[in-house]
């Protein structure tokens, strides 16, 4: 009864549904197991994880966020916060620990490098220089919002910029990750630049390549 509210009232997806009834799972599992429930009611049922949709920015909404101009500081400041990790990569939990004293720099490159804070995981974060200038335009101390926030503000631009694509914090890294991926880095590497524990990981949620990119790729070899 729960999936189907999720999937009918909710109109939530199969990826975003099954992730919460794996979420319940683990409540009742924990519940059966501590004696509180007589019976885990979730063992003989499977749930459809369904396949996430990959969403990233293109190129072009990357130039309209970053044209993006409004009187209001918050609004400004979650476009520079936003434009930050899609420069870096990190996520919203990293971003928002950040200090001057993570920055390292080796042969011109910037990168963070730091176990993130959600999974303890090391992960080393290449800053593009366009980041650099956001982190230092506000003296290496980025502005500071809650996720909820974060999110809401996103909303406000992505209405204004008249973006299609959802913009929430979790879709700056995707785009970072995508970015990579289409310049010719392995995958490999954009699973480590984003402190996953393995490549399927990033496969699944992250990475998508372009047409354009295996085209170009296959033509460097002979077959």
């Amino acid at each position: 009864q729960f999936y189907n509210w999720l999937k009918i009232e909710k109109k939530e997806t199969d990826a975003t549904s099954g992730s919460k009834m794996q979420k319940l799972r683990t409540i009742i599992t924990h519940a059966f197991e501590n004696g509180n429930l007589t019976k885990n009611c979730m063992t003989d049922i499977k749930i459809n994880k369904g396949k996430p949709k990959i969403e990233y920015l293109t190129d072009n909404e990357v130039v309209k966020i970053t044209d993006f101009q409004h009187p209001s500081k918050s609004l400004t400041q979650t476009r520079d916060l936003f434009l930050f990790q899609i420069y870096s990569g990190l996520a919203y939990a990293d971003l928002m620990a950040l200090n001057k004293e993570d920055l390292q720099t080796a042969d011109g490159q910037y990168f963070v490098k730091k176990e993130r804070i959600k999974t303890g995981v090391n992960f080393i974060s290449v800053v593009d220089k366009k980041g650099i200038d956001i982190w230092e335009k506000y003296n290496w101390e980025l502005p500071k919002y809650t996720n909820q926030r974060y999110n809401l503000y996103l909303k406000d631009i992505q209405n204004i910029t008249n973006i299609q694509t959802t913009l929430t914090t979790h879709l700056a890294r995707k785009t970072y990750a995508t970015r990579m991926l289409n310049k010719g880095v392995s995958l490999n590497v954009v699973s480590r630049l984003l402190g996953h524990t393995n490549t399927n990981i990033t496969q699944r949620h992250y990475a998508y390549t372009k047409d354009v990119t295996v085209l170009d790729e296959v033509k460097k070899i002979e077959l």
